[in-house]
């Protein structure tokens, strides 16, 4: 990514998040895993703790 690049995605992250910004990494590399791919995503979310509880399943069988 050229400097006018990053200048301009940081630009843009700005306006979107203000000053608390998302983590990123920008690394370049000689080629991706297929041929013909423009860009690779790899991303790790995490969700935040929640009270213990009950869980509701998707089919409960109550709902039969």
């Amino acid at each position: 990514m050229t400097p006018d690049a990053r200048t301009i995605t940081g630009k843009a992250q700005h306006a979107r998040f203000g000053d608390r910004l998302p983590a990123r990494t920008l690394s370049g590399v000689a080629s991706l895993a297929l041929p013909g791919m423009l860009f690779e995503v790899d991303a790790v979310a995490v969700r935040p703790a929640v009270s213990p509880g009950p869980v509701a399943s998707a089919a409960s069988p109550q709902d039969a």
